[in-house]
């Protein structure tokens, strides 16, 4: 019966050994299937059990081995560092004087009696809580989160890792200078922590103080070489000032880092543009298209600026045409229509994937009852009822420009009692880069297709911004804005509202337009 164990001892510890920890736990509880004292197989597990954070476990495991052998040194060693680690200090102080009679070697017993007096000064939270905090996070718990940070960083003031969590959760709620305070207090705590330096030069970068942000992130490159984060993050803070030739070589660095990222392309890309070199920036547009072809945000840079270099002349008759429109009383308003439903375009659009309105998104300004197409591509359904609204849309935009279009993204939204949007305009980030100026050829299009119940308290008025209009829709309603122009609407109606978006871009450009 002994040399079975012993063989499934070994057998245990061989797996132990490899990482499998699964394989290991069976081959142990094995053991102490059979001999449930096993001193050994009891320390072991206690090993491995400690490993995964099972603290409680661990110390009864470990003090089941001792009960059974208090003459094997390891065993001392491994139940008062757990003890330690769960914090329990005066049962470890205990255990340290009984460990000293049994002849446990001084210079480990003063080692692990050094590690208590730190532990006791500088207190660390729980593992099973650090997890915890961990898990808030990692699911979007984010007051739950915060709440935990708080209640460890009481407790703990120089735990490094809550500080640099909490650091993040006040960026997230928009509390920029109390997350800089947070992120200086983890840098504080270990100034050489790459992550922690970049989260705080990101804060500075969000303060406006550019050139400590700078520093900063040179400190985090410093330390970690490779650490591409802040390589990304200097880049962009060198193009913020115009610092044009800092910027390419810090982009250049994330491109070589991860040349498998499509974004770090791009942003190489917007900056050889800026710097006049279209070419150059067109192939690396090219590169980071390859990469990944379902980003949007290369195929854009590739079609405009292709747009742009075919144009050796800018359109001058079409620009002043566009400024002359743009002159008028109803700027906003730049072009409405009348296309008549199609049969069974709404019936369609009920019969695709939606999701909930009131299960938000980050940056979307649409809440409250009602449904939305799954994603932003609803004209690359196959449905025929689909491709044929796309093609009428597109053609009243294109002879209305007497251009040709790059359509951005495309979407449906079916608004019932208490849906609509908060005030937004339909930018994306290269939109506002100054030096692609893209913002200036984009314009938001909605087709309505049934404005439902328009006699009740929200009606569903669109409502634009700067300078104030406002729209009642009707059936069969298409209007194209400015894409830089808030609007809003909310719709009260018993009957649901239903209308297509579209985001484009017309393919001329001019400075003046």
């Amino acid at each position: 019966m002994e040399s079975i164990l012993t063989l499934k001892l070994k057998q245990g510890i061989q797996e132990h050994q490899k990482g499998n920890l699964k394989e290991a736990e069976i081959l142990y509880r094995n053991v102490l299937h059979a001999e449930p004292k096993h001193p050994d197989a009891n320390h072991n597990l206690g090993i491995l059990s400690a490993s995964i954070n099972k603290t409680n476990s661990a110390i009864k495991l470990f003090k089941t081995a001792l009960e059974v052998n208090p003459k094997i040194e390891q065993f001392w060693i491994s139940y008062i560092n757990a003890l330690i680690n769960d914090q329990q200090y005066e049962n470890a102080k205990k255990v340290l004087k009984k460990a000293k009679k049994n002849g446990v070697t001084k210079s480990k017993l003063n080692a692990m009696v050094s590690e208590l007096d730190f532990k006791v000064k500088n207190p660390a939270p729980l593992p099973s809580e650090t997890q915890r905090l961990i898990n808030y996070y990692q699911n979007g718990s984010m007051h739950d989160a915060k709440k935990l940070a708080n209640s460890i960083i009481e407790k703990c003031p120089n735990d490094q890792f809550t500080w640099k969590i909490l650091g993040e959760l006040l960026k997230q709620e928009g509390k920029i200078h109390e997350a800089y305070l947070a992120n200086k207090k983890a840098v504080e705590l270990n100034p050489q922590d790459p992550v922690s330096l970049n989260n705080l030069g990101i804060c500075l970068r969000d303060l406006k103080k550019d050139e400590e942000a700078i520093e900063v992130f040179k400190k985090a490159i410093f330390f970690k070489e490779d650490f591409y984060p802040a390589h990304s993050n200097l880049g962009n803070t060198f193009r913020s000032l115009d610092k044009l030739e800092e910027a390419e070589l810090s982009f250049r660095n994330w491109v070589n880092l991860e040349p498998g990222n499509a974004s770090a392309y791009i942003s190489l890309g917007v900056i050889l543009y800026a710097r006049g070199d279209l070419e150059a920036a067109l192939n690396i547009f090219e590169k980071a298209y390859s990469i990944n072809p379902k980003l949007n945000e290369s195929k854009l840079c590739l079609t405009l600026l292709k747009a742009r270099r075919e144009k050796s002349t800018q359109d001058i008759n079409l620009a002043l045409t566009i400024k002359e429109k743009q002159n008028n009383k109803s700027i906003s308003r730049l072009y409405t229509s009348n296309l008549p439903v199609k049969k069974d375009l709404i019936s369609c659009l009920y019969k695709m994937q939606t999701r909930e309105l009131d299960k938000k998104q980050k940056n979307d300004a649409r809440f409250g009852n009602g449904i939305c197409s799954i994603d932003y591509q609803l004209f690359d359904n196959k449905s025929p009822i689909i491709k044929n609204v796309a093609d009428d849309l597109s053609l009243i935009i294109k002879k209305y420009f007497n251009s040709e279009i790059y359509i951005y993204d495309s979407f449906f939204n079916i608004l019932g009692a208490g849906g609509g949007t908060t005030p937004h305009a339909h930018l994306v980030e290269l939109d506002k880069d100054k030096y692609l100026n893209f913002s200036k050829q984009k314009y938001s299009l909605v087709y309505y297709l049934d404005v439902g119940d328009q006699d009740c308290e929200e009606p569903g008025i669109l409502k634009l911004y700067n300078p104030s209009e406002d729209f009642l829709p009707y059936d069969g309603m298409i209007l194209i804005l400015p894409a830089n122009r808030k609007h809003s609407a909310v719709y009260s109606g018993k009957k649901d509202r239903v209308m297509i978006g579209i985001n484009f871009y017309v393919l001329w450009f001019s400075n003046n337009v």
